[in-house]
């Protein structure tokens, strides 16, 4: 929601920035220094000498460190944007002699159109889990998978002040395997609406100071799970209320001699 909105392409892909304004830094590095030619066929040497470097990465590290953005527009028409990236969270909870633990990884693709204090988008995302769980009962496997589409929009009240706001719905499979038993598997639904505000308490100049904002929000999800063989239909419902503060730094950085030409 924050994103800046400026007319280019932006990619990171497991972490290293591809394209915009670091790749054409590179690229005029090489040209500078007479090494095009090796720089545009990877060449080790000429890569290690402009800093460059070539690893593997895993596939948790590629969905979590990977991005592209696309954006395009005047103050006029307003800012058009196509963005994409991947996320990946733990959980670990504990009620009574029940533990669940696992990982949730989501891919999302969203779109958003921004003018003066008015910013509206819209997300589409796909999530897997897997996780195990462990009771008095025994214990197994669970996977789940959800395809939701979250429509948003934020407004800027002041140049200090802005709220915005997030609803959005969900629907996939969710599949139980016990010790030694066959899969169980069931729908799974989620329905869940967000709001919240950031107030800026004190700005920092252009060039150097501290930022401090005031944000707050408040979360609500409901989950269900249908009825199946020998496992009850289920509702969650979960709330949350935040209440923080944000806080940055502005530095100035001055252009080096290698910058400036």
């Amino acid at each position: 929601m924050g994103a800046p909105r400026v007319p280019g392409v932006e990619l990171t892909l497991a972490g290293q920035r591809v394209g915009g304004a670091a790749a054409r830094h590179e690229l005029a590095r090489a040209k500078a220094q007479g090494s095009l030619t090796d720089w545009l066929h990877g060449d080790s040497d000429s890569d290690r000498r402009h800093g460059l470097s070539a690893r593997t990465a895993s596939e948790r590290e590629l969905l979590t460190g990977s991005s592209f953005a696309l954006a395009s527009g005047t103050q006029g028409t307003g800012f058009y944007t196509l963005w994409g990236r991947g996320a990946a969270t733990q959980f670990d909870g504990r009620e009574g002699g029940l533990s669940l633990d696992g990982e949730v990884t989501s891919g999302m693709l969203g779109t958003d159109w921004t003018r003066d204090a008015v910013t509206a988008g819209l997300v589409v995302s796909r999530s897997r889990g897997e996780g195990s769980y462990r009771g008095q009962a025994g214990g197994g496997a669970i996977t789940s998978s959800l395809t939701g589409v979250y429509p948003w929009g934020a407004y800027a009240l002041s140049e200090r002040l802005s709220v915005w706001g997030v609803t959005g719905h969900g629907e996939g499979r969710l599949t139980l395997t016990p010790e030694g038993q066959a899969p169980i598997e069931t729908d799974l639904d989620l329905t869940m609406a967000a709001a919240g505000l950031r107030s800026v308490l004190a700005e920092a100049r252009e060039t150097d100071g501290f930022e401090i904002a005031l944000k707050s929000d408040a979360l609500g999800v409901r989950t269900s799970t249908e009825k199946a063989r020998g496992l009850e239909a289920e509702e969650t419902e979960v709330t949350r209320l935040r209440l923080g503060l944000e806080g940055w730094r502005v530095r100035c950085r001055c252009p080096s001699r290698e910058d400036r030409a």
